[in-house]
């Protein structure tokens, strides 16, 4: 297995697993559930842990791909800096969501914690599903189109 493929099998699983707490935490939210803020802070901590090989393998595709075509630098650019900035943001938050899981053991979580974490978490989806769509654009010109306001000299 290859660097291109390593990062391909496994970037996907953050984004996922971010999405999945998100989820939990709107159901958390909504059913003023403990156990299911508890569920989806696990979920945050797997995403980051999981978020880990697909950043670190990140140069490894670049290099793999470099190899055999062309790739517009500034397209790789603007996919790097978004993955660093996901994987740090998920990395935070994970330990911040650690912590508020270590806190609340008694007590539980309290209405605004959970608010802020479902806003921390619903950023960092984002940024991940944001990440993703950078790094899709690198070998899809066809989904290209429709960032065209935010990259306008990209080649439509």
């Amino acid at each position: 297995m290859n660097g291109a493929q390593l990062h391909l099998l496994v970037v996907h699983l953050p984004v996922v697993g971010m999405l999945a707490a998100l989820t939990l935490m709107t159901l958390a939210l909504v059913r003023d559930s403990e156990a299911m803020t508890r569920t989806a802070i696990g979920f945050v901590v797997f995403g980051a842990l999981l978020g880990a090989p697909g950043y670190f393998s990140g140069p490894y595709a670049m290099a793999v791909a470099k190899g055999f075509t062309e790739l517009d630098e500034h397209l790789v650019e603007q996919h790097a800096i978004a993955a660093k900035a996901a994987f740090f943001a998920s990395a935070l938050l994970a330990a911040i969501a650690v912590k508020i899981w270590w806190d609340a053991t008694d007590t539980g979580t309290g209405k605004a914690t959970r608010v802020g974490l479902w806003c921390a978490m619903l950023a960092i989806t984002w940024l991940m599903a944001w990440t993703a769509h950078l790094g899709g654009i690198i070998r899809h010109p066809e989904i290209r189109e429709p960032v065209w306001w935010v990259f306008p000299e990209l080649p439509r």
